[in-house]
């Protein structure tokens, strides 16, 4: 870890501990903390979140230094200057590389290397264009995963072409005591078994790069096409599981018919401490060992600001718990949060009824289905006249509750 970075969120840590104790010595001595005290915890708070942010930003700006370190002193970097760099040692080198040529010297085909025109032919598609190779499209499922929270805390299945069920009804086993030369008691489901069918659904992201660009030798093409597809893929991808409907795209949680909880404000917005102490109580003790919440920004930014009431209102501890540890969420009431910027309606444009937050077992309440693989294509005569080259990624994905049980839904009133 950056030295910067470590002391950084020692430093946080140590602040937000500072606060915390603030509290509980007021707390200790059966009192409320003076109005110096809060003003001093609230500054440490906010001093503390903000430290750990700023480490989050420099350890994600070292990852993305040291990306094209990486890839620029490596022999596999493609420069306008393809004769002073070192021939390309794979098949998946290659088919990048020709592509690389076909764009910069397409007016003149007499610049395009015999092995490039050969790599060419060979990945040329049917309708046109050719296919990108696989290793960029195992970068731009890496890349675009990375974006998704959903895909990290719900159940993901990797499925080929087709259909794919998911059993449902009383299957559960029965269990009987039973003394010598007993039998055990047979019994048939009394709910016929069904299946939630999953049929993943294509959806696709465009790209058109100018050619122009690769005139200069910094340009990081395989990076700059990876990182926009990606995060176009996700983007499409989170926003359909949190509010698709169904309709050639996955099912989202906001129309899967989740068990409802209004906050206790009268025709507001505004969410208060009793509102989510509340939500965790009204789950089994089954799904509660993994509950996760799932909001967008503006209701984060406004929970953050939420305290006990210990010593009467808005005179507690904050609720919210922040993680210094790099790539751990921070906490609620004892369980992760997960910030989305899609989906949900956006602030100052909410209505009666309007989900503000889901808290839920993502494992066991959703499913992704995920046909491996994404293609991507490079279509050249597409945007020739604009001297740009289009590129093409699809994938295929399904996704649908499959245990209502398992969420609720904080709304406004």
């Amino acid at each position: 870890m950056n030295p910067e970075v470590k002391a950084l969120l020692e430093k946080g840590k140590a602040l937000y501990q500072q606060g915390v104790d603030i509290g509980e010595k007021a707390k200790s001595e059966e009192r409320d903390m003076t109005a110096e005290e809060r003003e001093k915890v609230e500054k440490m708070f906010k001093d503390a979140l903000a430290m750990k942010s700023k480490a989050e930003a420099m350890t994600k700006a070292d990852e993305e230094k040291n990306e094209l370190e990486s890839f620029y002193n490596s022999d596999r970097i493609i420069t306008p200057f393809e004769s002073d760099k070192p021939a390309a040692k794979s098949g998946e080198d290659m088919a990048t590389k020709a592509i690389v040529d076909y764009m910069r010297h397409s007016d003149d085909m007499s610049m395009i290397s015999p092995e490039s025109r050969k790599t060419l032919t060979r990945l040329s598609a049917p309708d046109g264009g050719f296919w990108v190779s696989n290793e960029m499209e195992s970068q731009i499922r890496s890349a675009k995963d990375n974006f998704l929270y959903m895909r990290e805390i719900c159940d993901v299945m990797t499925v080929g072409a087709g259909t794919h069920g998911i059993p449902v009804g009383d299957l559960d086993a029965t269990a009987y005591w039973v003394g010598d030369n007993v039998e055990i008691t047979e019994s048939d489901p009394t709910t016929p078994a069904g299946q939630l069918t999953l049929v993943p659904h294509d959806c696709g992201a465009l790209l058109n790069v100018p050619n122009s660009l690769l005139r200069d030798a910094s340009f990081d093409l395989n990076g700059y096409i990876i990182r926009r597809l990606a995060r176009a893929l996700a983007a499409a991808e989170e926003e359909t599981y949190i509010s698709g409907n169904g309709v050639a795209k996955p099912l989202g949680l906001l129309n899967a018919g989740l068990t409802g909880h209004d906050i206790t404000t009268g025709t507001s917005d505004t969410i208060e401490t009793v509102d989510l102490g509340d939500l965790d109580g009204q789950f089994t003790a089954a799904y509660r060992t993994n509950l996760t919440w799932l909001m967008p920004r503006y209701v984060r930014n406004q929970i953050k600001l939420l305290k006990t009431e210990d010593g009467g209102d808005g005179t507690g501890r904050f609720i919210w718990e922040p993680d210094f540890t790099l790539g751990q969420p921070d906490r609620l009431l004892g369980y992760p949060v997960r910030e989305t910027e899609y989906g949900f309606t956006a602030s100052g444009s909410t209505s009666d009824g309007d989900a503000l937050l889901i808290l839920g077992d993502f494992r066991q309440g959703y499913a992704i289905a995920d046909r491996v693989g994404i293609s991507v294509r490079a279509l050249t005569e597409v945007k020739a006249s604009y001297n740009q080259t289009q590129f093409i990624a699809m994938m295929a994905v399904d996704g649908t509750v499959i245990d209502t049980n398992a969420f609720i839904r904080l709304n406004r009133t």
